[in-house]
């Protein structure tokens, strides 16, 4: 036979490792009498619902925080100009400097200093809870109010077991351009199109005069219906101009300070969008008066100008836009919770997008998007196609993978002169315009191929609501079932599976085909501009897309717990009685962290120590004991923590006794050392892995 060995040790394997505590002796039946895995499980389900307890707080907190926050006007007024001029610095310096002043401003407020210590848990969420005995949310609707304090209070001793979720939390307060964070949402997100909005009114102001008088009651209503009371009453004569005065005030830069917090953003979104109530009364919005005075219009070219003044939402602040979801739980325990989040994904497809008379479902209003996107009511030119979407989308349209971005660095030879300028324009440019696609696709081909990226729209969208609407009517009967709480055997119906699991492709598939339109901003660079869009076509097509991108935390869930298998267990955390177990193996801190290290025939042993014994190894407790004459022993794993090898080595000292500091016998034992240490020094091996150390 050949030597095989050449061919042996060529590649890296990668290869998942498995551990696993085995109970030794009577550790098992020690276990299970003190009840020690049901604490940890029913304390592990308890801190799922306490996560959800403190984002209450955190909410109510940023509403209020957000509350007293003022941004200056000049500073707004600044970065509007530099947005206009698309200076890329100094726009991000202006982003950075409101971000900062944000959070500084946040951090000022009362309670903010315990926001991530033990005394949230022990101090200001009870005294919180008992202020408001009625908050709740939507993301809470499983648990009662008047059980929030009882499931903090379990915590007040094991408030450690928030130090992860606290670090998580932090990122909200952040003044980074970070997606996740308070700052971010309203200088990167709802700034921009706030200063959107402010360009669509003054179009409105400036030619559809006829608006205000057609439509005085229903602005005079819209207003009341807002309370816009910071707003005074303007100068005019008469109740209609003065409600027109004070829209015309929301619409001014100073009053974005209004629309920090969520109840704010609330307010702006009814006066844009409107409302009906209880009992089916409408409440006309701008977009909705704006959108009837469009179809009464003779006029294609007043229709087109009408359509792009359609004014956009803003996003719903940090916490607060979780309630959009609020139909996942965090993951399903049983078949009801499956089929039950399925069907509230359903109610979300279905629901209309807006309160407008004509509103349609997410398809419905979709297809009319792409509909709009081909008839030429679209400016292009603030229509997008983003950057690491390019590849995929390059070969969905052109059977090439690199098809698009080929003809995109041909295009930059004739905008930028220098090589680096042509690279990054390439690849770092966030989204490029569809025009922009198009010209250089066209000058790259020498043909007209450019109208291919608006021909993949049109030829293939039909097929996605058709796969979905097949789809749904095929798993109809299986969400329509009643499934009792103790039968979780949904998994093991092959049928089943597969039409759900076809119905939830087909929506993740239309996802992915619009995908590449979405402007998404929280992968942009910082100093990324927010594009201009065209409003007629994001308005609806952000709104559709935002509520079917639900279906990847939902599609996640329901594969992991269709797929698991029979045997396996949830995990949870074990604390052994002991929040800080395992926390650090210092011989100091034994007692604290319950924790040691036994050895016995070369092997290692965990022996993790009871409450009530843990000072088991002190120098006390063990001089008492009878030393045993048995060979049968575990021995204890002496460990002394070294903050530093290379500032430490000349200050410790390893003896029979262990190793202690120098102190009273520093120069006798200097001297008895000093050849070690000073050849220790010299090689430097203390600065390098233990194994160099002479």
């Amino acid at each position: 036979m050949r030597n095989l060995a050449q061919f042996t040790g060529k590649y890296s394997v990668s290869k998942t490792l498995r551990f696993a505590l085995k109970p030794q002796g009577k550790t098992g039946h020690f276990i299970q009498t003190k009840n020690v895995l049901r604490q940890d499980e029913g304390r592990a389900d308890q801190y799922r619902k306490a996560k959800r307890i403190i984002d209450l707080y955190h909410k109510d907190f940023i509403e209020t925080a957000l509350r007293g926050v003022k941004l200056c006007v000049d500073d707004l007024n600044e970065l509007e100009e530099n947005r206009r001029i698309k200076d890329r610095k100094a726009l991000d310096d202006s982003q950075k400097k409101l971000r900062k002043h944000i959070v500084d401003q946040i951090t000022k407020t009362q309670g903010y200093e315990n926001l991530f210590k033990k005394e949230l848990i022990t101090q200001n969420l009870p005294a919180w809870l008992e202020k408001n005995p009625q908050a709740e949310s939507e993301d809470l609707s499983d648990i009662a109010p008047e059980d929030y304090p009882g499931i903090i209070a379990e915590f007040k001793k094991w408030t450690t077991y928030f130090n992860g979720f606290h670090e998580n939390r932090k990122n909200i307060y952040s003044n980074e351009a970070k997606g996740t964070a308070i700052a971010f949402r309203i200088v990167h997100e709802n700034l921009p199109r706030f200063l959107d909005n402010r360009t669509r009114w003054h179009q409105l102001e400036n030619e559809f005069e006829g608006i205000f008088k057609s439509f005085k009651c229903q602005i005079f209503d819209l207003v009341e219906a807002a309370r816009l009371e910071e707003i005074a009453d303007a100068e005019v004569t008469g109740l209609e101009e003065a409600s027109r005065a004070k829209l015309k005030k929301v619409f001014e830069i100073g009053f974005f300070n209004c629309c920090l917090n969520q109840s704010g953003i609330d307010r702006f979104n009814l006066i844009l969008g409107g409302h009906s109530d209880k009992d089916g009364q409408r409440l006309q919005g701008l977009n909705e008066i704006i959108n009837l005075y469009r179809q009464q219009q003779s006029s294609d070219a007043d229709k087109k100008k009408l359509g792009k003044c359609k004014m956009a939402l803003l996003y719903k602040q940090i916490l607060s836009d979780r309630e959009s979801h609020s139909f996942l739980p965090e993951q399903f325990e049983k078949d009801a919770d499956l089929v039950g989040a399925i069907n509230g994904y359903f109610a979300k497809i279905d629901e209309e997008i807006s309160d407008e008379e004509d509103a349609k479902n997410v398809c419905l209003s979709l297809e009319s998007c792409l509909q709009r996107l081909r008839s030429g009511e679209i400016d292009l030119e603030k229509v997008y196609i983003e950057n690491k979407s390019l590849r995929n989308f390059s070969k969905a349209c052109y059977s090439d993978w690199g098809f698009i971005e080929r003809a995109l660095e041909a295009y930059a030879e004739g905008k930028f002169s220098r090589k680096k300028q042509r690279e990054d324009w390439v690849k770092k440019t966030s989204r490029f315009a569809i025009t922009e696609l198009q010209n250089g696709i066209n000058q790259h081909a020498d043909t007209d191929l450019g109208k291919a990226v608006l021909e993949y729209f049109k030829n293939t969208q039909e097929s996605f609501f058709s796969d979905i609407e097949k789809a749904r009517k095929e798993v109809k009967d299986v969400l329509q079932k009643e499934y009792p709480d103790g039968k979780n055997t949904l998994h093991q119906d092959k049928a089943k599976v597969a039409k759900i699991k076809h119905y939830l492709d087909s929506v993740r598939a239309l996802m992915d085909f619009i995908k590449p339109l979405y402007v998404d901003l929280r992968g942009d660079d910082e100093s990324a501009t927010a594009p201009e869009k065209d409003a007629n076509f994001y308005h609806d097509f952000d709104i559709c897309y935002e509520r079917l991108r639900l279906i990847v935390p939902l599609y996640n869930k329901v594969r992991n717990y269709l797929t698991r298998k029979s045997y396996k267990t949830k995990k949870y955390k074990l604390n052994f009685e002991n929040s800080t177990l395992l926390d650090g193996w210092d011989i100091n801190k034994e007692k604290e962290n319950t924790a040691v290290i036994l050895i016995k025939d070369k092997k290692y042993y965990l022996a993790i120590m009871d409450q009530k014994h843990k000072k088991i190894f002190t120098e006390e407790c063990v001089s008492s004991q009878t030393k045993s004459s048995s060979d049968n022993v575990y021995q204890k794993l002496y460990y002394k923590q070294i903050a530093s090898a290379g500032k430490d080595i000349q200050n410790l000292i390893g003896t029979p006794n262990g190793t202690k500091r120098f102190l009273k016998n520093r120069e006798e034992l200097w001297q008895k050392h000093a050849l070690k240490i000073a050849k220790i020094q010299k090689a430097g091996s203390h600065n390098r892995l233990l194994k160099n150390l002479p």
